[in-house]
């Protein structure tokens, strides 16, 4: 029990981390210097196979995530923003929610891509579920902004369907732009 004691006196995280990326962002416009070594840092990751597999590129994924959510909220909706834990915890769910949704739906595709040797009944097989999973991703896409901003994850995925219905193809372009990049 007293173990969770001190866990309750931590402060929360989501303010850290968010305080955290502040400074870092105003570290990255201020010196060129440290621009370069999160190049080459990045460069590492991508060149050396033991790195690029292993959980350190999870770690960088999951804090520029975090970060850049946070950021986009100051810049669009509020100057002000601070993620909480639960609004953090709301984005996470939310990006969940759409990962595991499109996977399911492509199930089909990533049976047909993992057998060996290519052939038109594997392109039969991943077509449907390529552009079905597509379409969710587009009419989801604003899900994780809204969880971020304290919307459970259900209710943002509704709210996010709406948004996107009158604005589909705008935002299948910007997400498959994105993607190629």
């Amino acid at each position: 029990m007293q173990q969770y004691a001190a866990l309750a006196t931590l402060p929360s995280a989501g303010p850290l981390l968010g305080a955290a990326y502040d400074r870092a962002v105003m570290t990255l416009i201020r010196s060129w210097r440290v621009v370069t070594i999160f190049l080459a840092f990045d460069l590492l990751i991508s060149i050396v196979p033991g790195v690029a597999q292993s959980s350190l590129v999870t770690l960088v994924l999951f804090g520029w995530t975090f970060s850049s959510m946070a950021i986009s909220i100051r810049a669009v909706f509020d100057a002000e923003y601070r993620m909480t834990n639960r609004s953090a915890g709301e984005m996470f769910a939310t990006q969940l929610m759409i990962a595991l949704t499109v996977l399911a739906v492509n199930f089909m595709a990533i049976a047909a891509f993992v057998q060996p040797g290519g052939n038109a009944q594997m392109w039969l097989l991943a077509v449907p579920g390529i552009i079905v999973g597509s379409w969710l991703w587009a009419r989801w896409s604003c899900g994780p902004v809204l969880g971020a901003r304290g919307v459970p994850a259900i209710k943002a995925l509704d709210q996010s369907w709406r948004l996107t219905a009158s604005a589909f193809w705008p935002t299948l372009v910007i997400w498959g732009a994105n993607f190629v990049v």
